[in-house]
């Protein structure tokens, strides 16, 4: 803690409102698709990998990124739960489905975990595989329409087993 004088804080010690670095984000071209980042709330960076040998102090052989969405299947979509969405057409799966296919091929990741996905089938899996992904796919056994899907690079891995529980 710094003292101040009465007549606010010195110029050489910045105030709370002053930031102290540029924001990488706002110094970042965003394609059309991405929202600009809200101040609210604090920023992310663009892709975010800790180094095996960092955890373990050995050298990492395998560097790998995961990425991991609730998409929101078209199913549990209600005006009533989503308030501050305006328009209402926003919820509909034809509007934020290719947003969030975007955003996952912006990315990149090496592995996709998506849950509540209603929509495998139609969009998701053609779409994953074209950008160079493979996946499974376990539908919900409680009689809801959604379920899971896990991706991978093609280029990366081989699905070597699989078993849905």
């Amino acid at each position: 803690i710094r003292p101040c004088n009465k007549q606010g804080p010195s110029p050489s010690i910045p105030s709370r409102r002053t930031p102290r670095r540029t924001s990488r984000m706002a110094a970042m071209a965003l394609p059309p698709l991405l929202p600009l980042p809200d101040p609210k709330f604090p920023e992310l960076p663009l892709r975010s990998i800790t180094p095996c040998s960092a955890i373990h102090g050995k050298a990492a052989r395998l560097r790998l990124s995961v990425m991991t969405w609730n998409v929101l299947a078209q199913c549990y979509t209600r005006s009533a739960f989503f308030p501050s969405v305006i328009p209402k057409s926003q919820l509909q799966w034809k509007n934020r489905g290719p947003k969030i296919l975007g955003e996952v091929i912006r990315y990149a990741p090496d592995v996709v975990c998506l849950q509540e996905v209603d929509c495998w089938d139609s969009l998701l899996k053609p779409a994953m595989e074209k950008a160079g992904y493979r996946g499974v796919y376990k539908q919900k056994t409680d009689g809801k329409q959604d379920g899971c899907a896990i991706l991978w690079k093609d280029s990366r891995f081989f699905m070597k087993r699989s078993e849905g529980v």
